[in-house]
């Protein structure tokens, strides 16, 4: 089982996706590459939701966003969002997601995953601090045990040699 973790990018065009008929289909459809959600991430959100449809559980693991998640999102909603997601659909999500997906609260269970976060990275030649907010995403990657996923756009992200077998893409 292996859960895919949305950075807040890629959870922008996840939603466009989801909620777009011809596509995602509110996990009906397939994901596909789009400007923020990679090919690899379009294609294990699908093997989550298609393992879903066919079995009824989340053996095959769960799309996972952090609540901050959400905070970031709204804080660049318009820029992130660029009107391909309606409002008053998000909240109705947010209060019946799907059951192949959780949100993941942000709470005193990730303080041991943040001591695992390293403070910086080396990217493009120089080392670059962590931002906080990307913390948040890695510590609850890691919180969940080895062998998951971060979905993310950021080169800072992207470069970190995390422990635990999590793989950034």
């Amino acid at each position: 089982m292996a859960d895919i973790i949305l950075d807040t990018n890629v959870l922008g065009d996840f939603f466009a996706q989801y909620f777009d008929a011809a596509r995602g289909n509110r996990g009906n459809g397939e994901f596909e590459r789009g400007p923020f959600l990679s090919g690899e991430a379009a294609s294990e959100i699908n093997r989550v939701t298609r393992s879903f449809r066919r079995h009824g559980d989340s053996a095959a693991g769960i799309v996972v966003i952090s609540s901050f998640a959400f905070v970031e999102l709204f804080r660049k909603w318009d820029a992130i969002t660029e009107g391909l997601v309606d409002f008053d659909r998000l909240r109705g999500f947010m209060r019946e997601p799907p059951e192949w997906l959780s949100i993941a609260p942000l709470d005193e269970e990730l303080v041991p995953s943040f001591f695992e976060v390293p403070p910086s990275v080396y990217v493009g030649g120089r080392f670059r601090s962590i931002d906080w907010t990307d913390a948040v995403h890695i510590a609850t990657a890691l919180s969940r045990g080895d062998g998951h996923n971060i979905a993310t756009t950021d080169e800072i992200m992207l470069g970190i040699n995390l422990p635990r077998r999590v793989k950034c893409f």
